[in-house]
């Protein structure tokens, strides 16, 4: 079963697909931006006395986790073949599932 957090799986050959995950990147980059301004103004109104509550905004992160075969990648990287099995680098990957989480 997939979490709440996975989005979409990306082909690394795949043109749109490349352009999807930079375009998420860039829209959870100016979310963050707002949500750091939206927190700014929310201190200032809470330091001055104007709010009496001062909640944090949610700000969230793209989390890419490639995928394909490890062993054949890390013997052609001339380590030992169980060097990825946690871990497979992205330039190794046949597809990425992508994820957004929420930072905390």
């Amino acid at each position: 079963m997939r979490t709440k957090s996975f989005v979409f799986t990306a082909d690394v050959n795949s043109v749109f697909d490349m352009m999807q995950i930079e375009t998420l990147r860039s829209s959870i980059k100016s979310v963050n931006a707002m949500a750091k301004e939206t927190d700014r103004i929310n201190d200032y109104r809470y330091q001055c006395g104007y709010d009496t509550d001062c909640t944090v905004t949610p700000k969230y992160r793209v989390s890419l986790m490639p995928r394909g075969p490890r062993r054949a990648a890390a013997v052609a990287d001339g380590r030992s073949k169980y060097a990825y099995d946690s871990c497979l680098p992205i330039r190794h990957a046949e597809t990425i599932d992508v994820y957004i989480h929420e930072r905390r």
